[in-house]
């Protein structure tokens, strides 16, 4: 059995370029695109391997301030 990894991200060729070094697939992502976009990008990915069998979104903010001014 083979095992794949699709990984995206902003930039994702500059920034993940270490994961296609180590046999990783990457696609450019952005996940404030519109819906048309990223069901382009989710059958884009699911084209290199044929199916998704785990998906982990890991898509965040850092919001720094003094814990008063956090709501």
């Amino acid at each position: 059995m083979t095992l794949g990894l699709v990984a995206t991200g902003r930039n994702a060729n500059s920034r993940l370029s270490h994961l296609r070094e180590q046999g990783a697939a990457i696609l450019d992502l952005d996940v404030t695109a519109s819906q048309e976009i990223l069901d382009a990008k989710l059958q884009e990915a699911i084209a290199i391997y044929g199916h998704i069998d785990v998906l982990v979104n890991n898509a965040g903010y850092v919001s720094c301030a003094i814990i008063e001014d956090l709501h």
